[in-house]
Parts: C-alpha cells; sequence; structure tokens
C-alpha cells in the first residue's frame, strides 16, 4: 500500500508465547507505528487472522511477520532476519 512517496508496509508481531500479535505499519526508512484503538491503548489480536483482517482492511496485501521469542534474549540473543518472514494477507 502506498498512499505517498513515502513506502508503507504492513507487520505482524508474534508476542512471544502469549499467543497474542501486534499490528504496525512501517514507513520509509523503518520507522514503526503500532496500530492502536480509539483510546490509545495498543491493539493486541487474539490470533492471527484477525491481525491480516485488521491490515487488510487498511488495504494491505502483505505484511512481514517477525517472531519475536524470549528465548532468544534468554541465551543473549537478538532477533535476527530468519524470524522474519513475507506473508499474504487473505
Amino acid at each position: 500500500m502506498q498512499n505517498s512517496s513515502v513506502s508503507q508496509n504492513a507487520m505482524i508481531i508474534s508476542c512471544g508465547d502469549s499467543g497474542k500479535y501486534l499490528a504496525a505499519i512501517t514507513f520509509g526508512s523503518g520507522v514503526k507505528i503500532y496500530e492502536r484503538d480509539d483510546v490509545g491503548e495498543l491493539m493486541f489480536f487474539d490470533c492471527l487472522q484477525r491481525a491480516k483482517t485488521h491490515l487488510a482492511m487498511k488495504g494491505f496485501q502483505e505484511a512481514l511477520f517477525e517472531l519475536d521469542s524470549v528465548y532468544d534474549e534468554m541465551i543473549g540473543e537478538v532477533a535476527c532476519d530468519s524470524s522474519v518472514y513475507t506473508i499474504p494477507i487473505p
């Protein structure tokens, strides 16, 4: 989805083992804005499909899916590129 000269990409972040997902939109060189509800609280989705549907309603057809694991931090590692995948949004 590109409505301006700045590129926009959808992103879904898994929240460790919680079964919750965050949705975000990245702009240009990596500025990430997390989706928020009407009162400004972060929007947590209880399944991947709901996060995908939310982003589809914004006009996106694909998203970067990031697996955020607490286990990486437990062994002193940071999230790596191999934990990010491009997924279609139906």
